[in-house]
C-alpha cells in the first residue's frame, strides 16, 4: 500500500511539472489582458501619432538595459528611424508599424508589448523565450507621413508599393532589415477604413488578417501556411471579445507591396490592420487586440503551437467588406415634395471622422445593403430643411436658447460668428457649405430637421441626432 501511494504522489507530482511547463510559455495569453491597464503607454490615445510622441517614450526605453534601441536609417526628411530588440535567438521575428504615416493604431500597440515584456512581473516568462527568439520592432517607419498625417512619405510616395523599386529610403531601410535579420516571421501592421464589415456580420472590422499571397497565382507554400497557420492560433486570443468582428483581407498579389515581397523571399508574414468599432474613435480596441495577438505570436513560435492548425481554419474566417459600414443610416425617412409627390427613402451620412468631420448625405435610397454604427428608424418623422439664422448681433447660444430656435425650424448659423458665442453642449452648425435642398441631396451638409407634424421634434445637426424631447445627442460624432 506505502509503495502504491508513493508511485501514486510521484505522479502526481510530475503531472503537475508538466502542467506548469506546458502552461509557462502561454502565460501572456491571458495576463496580458488581465493587467492591460499596466502596459498601455500613455499618451497615445489619440487619433493620429506624430514622431514627437513616441520621442520620449523612445528615450525612456533607452534606459531598459534588456533593450536594445538604434537608429538604423533616416527618413527623407531626415528624421530617425529607430528600431528596439529583444533576445538573442536565432529565429528572428520583425515587427513594424506606421509605414503609412496616417495609421498609428498599431505603434500604441507596440510600445505596450514592449511594456508587458520588460515588466519585472515577466521574468519567467521572458525566461521561456529570450535564449530561442529575437523581437526587433520598429514602431514607426515613416515619421514624415506621420507628422503631416498622410498615407505616403516625404516624396508622396506609399512606402508600401515600394518594396521594387525602392525610391523612398524608407523602403530601403526595411528593405535592408530583410537582409540583415534573415528573419523567419514578421509582422505588418496597419490601418483601415472604418467602413469595413466583418463579412456579412452586419459588424465592423475592428481587425483583419491576411497571410500575403507570394505569387498572382495564390500559391501557398510552407512559409505561407506557417503565416495561415500563426494566424489561426493568434485569432483565437481575440476572438472571445471581438466575435463577429474580425474579417481577413483579399489576397490578391502585389509585387510592389512589401508584405508579399516578404513572403516571396521565405519570411511568413501576418498581416494585421486595425478597424473601427463603436463608441471607439480612436481605436483603442484594436489597439488593444493588436497587442494581444503579437504576445500571442511570440508564445506561439516559442512553443511553435501555430504547427497544430490548419489552412481550412484560416480560410473560414470571414472575408471583410469594404464600404459595408456606414456611420449613420437613417430609415424610413418620409419626404414631403411640393406637388404632393410624397415618398419614404433611406439616408446614408458619412461623418469623415479622421478628416474634416463636416458629415455630408452619402447616398439616398435603399440601404438595406449596409450597417452603420448608428442605425435611426424615421417611419414616423418628416424631413424638414432648416433654416439660417442669421448673426447680426451679439448672440449667447445657451442650451435652452438653442433649442428654442432648433423648434422654430432654424438649423444653422450663419453671419458674423464672432458675434456668436456658442455655450451649448450640443453640436452647432455654422456657415454650412450646401444645406439649400428642398429634397435631401447627394453631398449635402447632414444638417436638417425632423418633424411628426405637430411640430420639430428632433435636429440632425452635422449628422448628430438631437431629440429635442429629451434634450440628449443620441450619436455624437464619431461614435
Amino acid at each position: 500500500m506505502n509503495h502504491l501511494i508513493k508511485h501514486l504522489l510521484l505522479t502526481i507530482k510530475v503531472l503537475v511539472m508538466m502542467t506548469a511547463l506546458t502552461v509557462s510559455p502561454l502565460i501572456a495569453k491571458t495576463k496580458a489582458d488581465v493587467r492591460y491597464g499596466k502596459y498601455k503607454q500613455s499618451g497615445l490615445d489619440k487619433p493620429f501619432i506624430k514622431h514627437q510622441d513616441i520621442s520620449p517614450v523612445l528615450s525612456a526605453l533607452e534606459q531598459q538595459p534588456m533593450l536594445t534601441i538604434q537608429t538604423i536609417g533616416q527618413s527623407f526628411n531626415g528624421t530617425n528611424i529607430k528600431t528596439i530588440s529583444v533576445g538573442k535567438g536565432k529565429t528572428h521575428i520583425l515587427i513594424w508599424s506606421q509605414m503609412h504615416g496616417d495609421e498609428p493604431t498599431a505603434t500604441g500597440a507596440i510600445f505596450d508589448v514592449i511594456n508587458y515584456i520588460i515588466d519585472d512581473e515577466q521574468v519567467d516568462w521572458r525566461a521561456s523565450w529570450t535564449n530561442k527568439l529575437t523581437l526587433t520592432f520598429m514602431p514607426m517607419l515613416n515619421p514624415d507621413g506621420a507628422d503631416k498625417t498622410t498615407r505616403v512619405n516625404a516624396q508622396g510616395i506609399d512606402i508600401n508599393r515600394d518594396a521594387r523599386a525602392l525610391q523612398t529610403p524608407e523602403g530601403k531601410v526595411l528593405m535592408e532589415l530583410l537582409t540583415t535579420l534573415k528573419p523567419q516571421f514578421a509582422f505588418n501592421l496597419h490601418d483601415q477604413s472604418r467602413t469595413y464589415g466583418a463579412g456579412n456580420t452586419g459588424n465592423p472590422a475592428t481587425v483583419s488578417i491576411l497571410a500575403p499571397s507570394y505569387n498572382y497565382q495564390r500559391d501557398i507554400n510552407p512559409i505561407r501556411l506557417n503565416a495561415m497557420q500563426l494566424i489561426v492560433d493568434i485569432n483565437e486570443t481575440i476572438e472571445g471579445q471581438l466575435t463577429d468582428h474580425i474579417g481577413r483581407y483579399d489576397d490578391g498579389y502585389s509585387h510592389r507591396a512589401f508584405g508579399d515581397t516578404f513572403t516571396k523571399t521565405g519570411v511568413s508574414t501576418v498581416l494585421i490592420e486595425a478597424g473601427g468599432y463603436p463608441s471607439d474613435d480612436n481605436r483603442q480596441v484594436a489597439r488593444k487586440a493588436i497587442y494581444k495577438m503579437v504576445l500571442a505570436g511570440i508564445d506561439s513560435i516559442n512553443t511553435q503551437s501555430y504547427t497544430t492548425f490548419t489552412q481550412a481554419q484560416y480560410e473560414s474566417i470571414p472575408l471583410n467588406i469594404e464600404h459595408k459600414i456606414k456611420d449613420l443610416i437613417i430609415n424610413n425617412l418620409t419626404i414631403n415634395h411640393h406637388k404632393n409627390k410624397n415618398y419614404q427613402t433611406d439616408l446614408i451620412i458619412n461623418f469623415d471622422v479622421y478628416g474634416s468631420q463636416k458629415a455630408k448625405i452619402q447616398a439616398i435610397g435603399d440601404a438595406s445593403d449596409f450597417s452603420a454604427y448608428h442605425v435611426f428608424d424615421a417611419k414616423d418623422f418628416n424631413y424638414q430643411t432648416g433654416k439660417s439664422f442669421s448673426i447680426n448681433k451679439k448672440l449667447t447660444l445657451t442650451d435652452s436658447v438653442y433649442f428654442r430656435l432648433l423648434k422654430q425650424g432654424y438649423s444653422h448659423f450663419v453671419g458674423d460668428i464672432d458675434k456668436l458665442k456658442v455655450s451649448t453642449r450640443f453640436p452647432v452648425m455654422i456657415n454650412p457649405s450646401k444645406t439649400a435642398c428642398v429634397l435631401p441631396c447627394n453631398g449635402q451638409t447632414a444638417t436638417f430637421l425632423l418633424t411628426d407634424g405637430r411640430g420639430i421634434k428632433f435636429a440632425v445637426i452635422n449628422g448628430q441626432i438631437i431629440d429635442l424631447r429629451t434634450g440628449k445627442t443620441l450619436n455624437p460624432l464619431g461614435t
